[in-house]
């Protein structure tokens, strides 16, 4: 079953509990005489929580591990001969094995190649038939552990929001672990980008021309077909800018002076919540719009091509389409 689907079940299946288990925290407040320590619905939280939580982290675990651990099992595969020669790459060779897996075939492939991929293919209806089996009954124990906690004496209330902090404190954890992995990816991918091409290049090349072949050429230059000149992408962000805010600008001033100065309250209010709206909607309405009239966008490219020729900067036209969509971003709406 796929991933998705499972999640749906843990989660129809923590709703379930949710429900069963305030109505009993309710009919428990009514037919005892002593005092629920908290109100229904923490019981009822406090089962559900129990219901998807571990289940879903069990599931998380499923679907990012399995690839890992199968390409570990499948590196087993490789022959030795072809470990040792001089051009292996273990990733293109993962890629090969990966690409037979998905049924992108091009060609004959190896022996070694067809094995590994059909033993990755049983790996991963082991692995697709262990996440169904175990994720909805792991769903489902924890949950009726919550129910059968219900009981006057229990505080459910301090321990949903013990299990609430506890979530809360593993998302920060996990946001800066990712920011630290966005750094040193960015710091890392930068210093081989500079060890191919020069950073004087980079920072005063008149022409930006990435193409697949910069990356055998070791600080060529100008002499490869690729060139990294980072002049027009400079050039091409203050030019959107200056436009963008020759716009934003004059329509903000005045917008804000009629509003605050010479509108109606209801005009005012009217207004703001239109603003609110806009203001969430905007990136993608514009950037549908973009993306739906591409086409006229790419005539837009002529005038920045000639603006950039009068000052000796020139830009490849495959690489300026995603320019201009993002430009028209820029301009707010609300």
């Amino acid at each position: 079953m796929a991933t998705f689907n499972l999640f749906m079940i843990v989660l129809i299946i923590g709703l379930a509990y949710f429900f069963v288990g305030q109505r009993a925290a309710a009919r428990l407040r009514f037919a005892s005489d002593r005092q629920l320590h908290s109100r229904p619905h923490y019981y009822g939280f406090f089962a559900a929580l129990l219901a998807i939580l571990p289940a879903s982290a069990v599931l998380t675990v499923l679907a990012i591990g399995d690839d890992i651990v199968f390409q570990s099992l499948a590196a087993e595969f490789i022959p030795d001969t072809l470990r040792a020669s001089d051009d292996f790459n273990e990733v293109i060779v993962m890629a090969q094995i990966a690409n037979v897996v998905d049924g992108v075939n091009f060609g004959d492939q190896p022996a070694w190649v067809n094995d590994a991929a059909a033993a990755w293919i049983s790996w991963q209806q082991t692995s697709r038939m262990l996440a169904t089996i175990s994720v909805p009954s792991l769903s489902l124990l924890c949950g009726f552990y919550g129910y059968r906690k219900i009981n006057p004496d229990f505080r459910s209330r301090n321990a949903v929001e013990r299990i609430v902090l506890a979530v809360l404190a593993t998302s920060s954890v996990v946001a800066i672990l990712t920011t630290v992995g966005i750094v040193f990816s960015v710091l890392f991918e930068s210093l081989r980008f500079f060890a191919l091409v020069p950073v004087s290049e980079f920072l005063f090349g008149l022409t930006w021309n990435p193409q697949f072949e910069g990356a055998e050429r070791a600080g060529s230059g100008q002499m490869g077909l690729a060139t990294y000149g980072s002049v027009p992408l400079f050039a091409g962000t203050l030019l959107i800018s200056v436009v963008a805010l020759s716009v934003s600008v004059p329509v903000g001033l005045l917008s804000a002076i009629y509003l605050s100065e010479y509108a109606s309250p209801r005009v005012r209010a009217t207004r703001q919540a239109v603003d609110g709206i806009a203001g969430r909607c905007a990136d993608s309405r514009l950037w549908i719009l973009c993306r739906t009239h591409r086409c006229s966008l790419r005539q837009i490219h002529g005038p920045f091509a000639w603006f950039g020729c009068c000052f000796g900067i020139s830009a490849c036209s495959r690489s300026g389409h995603g320019d201009h969509d993002h430009s028209f971003c820029v301009i707010p709406v609300g």
